[in-house]
């Protein structure tokens, strides 16, 4: 479940880019608060602590405020993660089972939270840095104040006003990279994309809560 609520704070993290003249938190506030949605395709690949990729996939994630993810990975093995802001449902098709467990604070204190719009919430959560690349690429990097998290870094890349990738080193020092595609903001999402029909003859694993 770790892994899934990983999954759910990377497609909660939807930044824009830098605001000349402006501080990097107050160029976050700036440019987070009009996006409400957003749709893409993702390549997500997993490389170990010394570098060494092990594991790739891809699909395609639809996020929405507040707090409403689709996540579903189609290659190599099929696998959906989806929440409505109150509950997460992960389902596996191979194993015909799918786990719910209720949003809970560890979910809602993800990154996410830049949704907020509260730029000192920003500046007291994160160490902000960003820097401008060649061709175009520009990256936010953003360091957790807080220890014990589920990442210590991560960095977002952005080309033209829209992300292209998002990178992070978890708790473990994996690096997990995700190339963007067919980015689409404030397109209309309808609120069932966002809650999970439980198929027939589909095992259901409540977690707790």
């Amino acid at each position: 479940m770790a892994r899934a609520v990983k999954l759910l704070q990377i497609a909660l993290l939807i930044l824009a880019p830098h605001a000349a003249g402006a501080s990097p938190s107050q160029a976050l506030y700036d440019l987070l608060h009009p996006i409400k949605r957003l749709s893409a395709q993702f390549i997500q690949t997993i490389s170990d602590a010394q570098g060494a990729p092990y594991e790739t996939s891809s699909g395609v994630f639809s996020v929405a405020e507040p707090n409403r993810v689709r996540w579903q990975v189609i290659q190599p093995m099929a696998q959906e993660i989806i929440t409505d802001g109150d509950r997460v449902w992960v389902y596996d098709p191979d194993l015909q089972q799918v786990i719910v467990q209720s949003y809970d604070s560890n979910m809602a204190t993800s990154p996410a939270g830049l949704f907020s719009g509260d730029v000192q919430q920003l500046s007291r959560d994160y160490q902000i840095d960003y820097k401008a690349n060649q061709s175009a690429l520009e990256s936010y990097i953003l360091i957790p104040k807080a220890p014990g998290g589920f990442y210590q870094r991560l960095q977002i890349d952005f080309i033209k006003q829209k992300p292209v990738a998002l990178q992070f080193i978890d708790s473990l020092e994996q690096t997990i990279r995700i190339e963007f595609s067919e980015v689409q903001i404030n397109l209309e999402l309808t609120d069932s994309l966002f809650v999970f029909e439980v198929p027939p003859d589909v095992d259901v694993i409540s977690n707790g809560n």
